[in-house]
């Protein structure tokens, strides 16, 4: 499996970890997660003033963490139905 760092300067978008048959599972749910903390990382060094992005890359950004988010979740496995709740019990 590639490094584990900097998802970003492997993979031009989410999908493509995705599509990259190379990887199981568990390898492209590693590297989806290591690419949103880095997307996440990024914003919290913005917040707290150590970095300017321009307003353009913030936005970028929030975009591809939306990007990363969809594609980690499409990697969950699929539940099953969800179960029927219980019947309320009558008060006595």
């Amino acid at each position: 499996m590639p490094p584990r760092h900097n998802p970003a300067t492997r993979y031009p978008h989410p999908q493509a970890v995705l599509d990259d048959a190379r990887l199981s599972p568990a390898q492209k749910a590693e590297l989806l997660d290591e690419w949103a903390l880095d997307l996440g990382d990024r914003s919290t060094a913005s917040d707290e003033g150590m970095a300017s992005p321009s307003p353009a890359r913030t936005d970028r950004d929030v975009q591809m963490l939306d990007r990363v988010i969809a594609a980690r979740a499409s990697l969950e496995p699929a539940t099953a139905s969800p179960q029927p709740a219980a019947p309320a019990k009558p008060i006595a």
